[in-house]
């Protein structure tokens, strides 16, 4: 039995599990965001849902739409804080940052732990061995009652990255990659454990960033193994970090227009070596939120910032992923020098990458983003086009006035 089956086999309470058995599983921790509260409200409303299983593992987080931009928005805020209430679980409203950072500064969870989340990207705790569901409202409402999940017991694919990660190419780069290698069809279904030399070699930060993005996959959960055998797997792949270039994926053909060297919808996401792609001209870089916004990113950013202006005809939106990051970013000098080069700062939050404010994009417009989706309208109107880079390669996009190889 391989590590992960392991831990879904503790959970279940079961002394062997086969794919495709139906297993029901014990929840550490559920949450979900303003995002897909007001669903999970409504339709908890819907059924008369008194109490929860166990309110401390319970978690609400606005990030979002936080401060709201919208009278809704705040309508739904007040929905969500009133059913928290009455029920007495815990919401995270203060701008405390990005639903996955929190967790894991404030309620980081052990090894083998099952985490269920109404939300897409909950798979980037598999960076510190957590068992991480996405589940829809409807599936978040029962586990809330119940605090089982019901899961369907899935193969188990074995990622293995050779090598080191040498910038600079970063985390980022290897997660774009492997993105654009498996697309979002070859597993589909799945459970993806990283392994190899070059996972064991990374800093924590690198392992956040690729389980992160291995979500869009379409894996139902991904775990980071470096201690230890695996145990027997379906199937390997092999990588090797060290032929990894700085990549980008390409954003889907837009409604409004073809933009120049991008792929069409049915494609697919399409990772090419940021080379191929140098001299785009861009018009908005966004840098942070949950797929890039700790504090070693920031650092990476401002550092080439320093001293240099954001280049005229672009806004760059930088986002930290938690408040404790911005704090320590003011600390060290971080976060003037990116003001001071004309970038923005904004909260700790969500609304870029959903598409909600704080940079939303216009038809026309080319942005750089590290963010975890770029499907169109994703992050505003449906003719914008966005490039998915890493924090290096969008912190130069923004200096250079195109994507650009430093």
């Amino acid at each position: 039995m391989n590590r992960l089956y392991e831990y879904l086999s503790r959970a279940a309470g079961a002394g062997g599990i086969t794919p495709g058995e139906e297993l029901e599983i014990k929840v550490d921790l559920a949450v979900a965001h303003d995002g897909s509260g007001p669903a999970v409200v409504d339709r908890a409303l819907e059924m008369g849902l008194g109490g929860v299983f166990d309110p401390r593992k319970v978690l609400f987080f606005f990030d979002h739409c936080i401060p709201a931009p919208s009278v809704k928005a705040r309508e739904n805020h007040l929905k969500i804080l009133q059913f928290c209430k009455q029920r007495g679980i815990k919401v995270y409203h203060h701008g405390e940052g990005v639903i996955h950072q929190v967790i894991l500064e404030e309620h980081r969870l052990a090894p083998g732990s099952i985490l269920v989340g109404a939300d897409g990207h909950v798979a980037t705790a598999g960076a510190y061995g957590v068992i991480a569901f996405s589940v829809t409202p409807v599936q978040f409402v029962e586990v809330m009652r119940s605090g089982v999940h019901r899961v369907r017991v899935p193969e188990v694919v074995e990622v293995e990255i050779g090598g080191e990660i040498r910038p600079p190419t970063t985390g980022r780069d290897v997660a774009i990659h492997l993105l654009g290698t498996f697309g979002q069809q070859e597993l589909k279904g799945k459970a993806v454990v990283l392994r190899g030399s070059a996972i064991e070699k990374a800093s924590f930060d690198d392992r956040l960033a690729i389980a992160n993005l291995m979500a869009e996959t379409g894996a139902v959960t991904c775990l980071v193994a470096c201690e230890g055998p695996l145990g027997e797997a379906h199937h390997t792949y092999k990588f090797d970090a060290g032929e990894i270039p700085p990549s980008v994926l390409l954003p889907p053909a837009p409604v409004a227009g073809e933009h120049a060297g991008s792929p069409s919808r049915e494609t697919g996401p399409v990772a090419v070596p940021l080379t191929d792609v140098a001299g785009t001209p861009v018009t908005q870089v966004i840098i942070g939120a949950c797929s890039a916004g700790r504090l070693s990113d920031l650092k990476v950013v401002a550092d080439i910032l320093r001293g240099r202006r954001v280049a005229d005809g672009v806004t760059c939106v930088v986002i930290p992923g938690s408040k404790k990051i911005a704090n320590e970013a003011d600390r060290l000098g971080i976060s003037a020098a990116i003001r001071n080069s004309g970038a923005i700062l904004v909260n700790p939050g969500c609304g870029t990458c959903y598409g909600a404010h704080q940079g939303v994009l216009a038809s026309g417009d080319v942005a750089v983003s590290t963010t975890t989706k770029n499907a169109p309208g994703r992050m505003g109107d449906p003719g914008a086009a966005v490039y998915l880079a890493s924090p290096v390669t969008a912190a130069w996009a923004a200096v250079r006035g195109a994507l650009a190889v430093e």
